[in-house]
């Protein structure tokens, strides 16, 4: 993700003749495959660009791409709710720095050969780990956002799971999960 590089794939294994095959290439950090309710569709995240992608597998659009959402910051894994509703954990939020990294690969090598630890580097950056949580329809749109800007439930989000009138939210970075009625 730091590298900022589109070398991900999305892979496809066929278990009766153990073969894998790639769907997609040239993603950048490909992250969070969820299958659609109807199974014409996957959706995906791509964490350095901070995008939630669908990828079709039936229909007449089978085989396209499809941008979905442009993410406030680095969206972890999808999961789909018992409605076919899609619950992307995002870690926030992009900054106008992050940006110009991303866009500008030899400033980025510079950056991340400075001798400074990173959680300095990130404060230079502007950067503050909080969560956003935000919940798509099939059609791509925003249904609900919920925000802990000050990081204090949740920060470095990884998964959320929507299950029987409770959010289920999990991290990396702690070893607890948190829980929050929903709706």
């Amino acid at each position: 993700m730091l590298e900022g590089e589109a070398t991900g794939r999305l892979l496809r294994y066929d278990p009766p003749t153990r073969t894998t095959h790639v769907v997609l290439d040239g993603l950048a950090f490909p992250n969070g495959v969820q299958l659609s309710k109807d199974q014409s569709f996957l959706v995906f995240t791509e964490t350095t660009n901070c995008r939630l992608m669908k990828y079709w597998l039936d229909g007449p659009k089978t085989g396209t791409v499809e941008l979905v959402a442009d993410l406030p910051g680095f969206p972890d894994n999808v999961r789909m709710n018992d409605k076919g509703q899609f619950w992307v954990a995002i870690d926030c939020c992009r900054t106008r720095a992050q940006e110009v990294l991303t866009h500008h690969p030899w400033m980025r090598s510079v950056y991340f050969r400075l001798p400074i630890r990173m959680r300095y580097l990130a404060r230079l950056m502007g950067m503050r780990m909080y969560t956003v949580i935000s919940l798509f329809s099939e059609e791509g749109e925003v249904l609900d956002v919920l925000e802990d800007n000050e990081g204090k439930v949740m920060k470095l989000v990884s998964e959320v799971r929507e299950v029987k009138g409770k959010l289920w939210i999990g991290t990396v970075a702690h070893n607890h999960i948190a829980t929050l009625p929903y709706p």
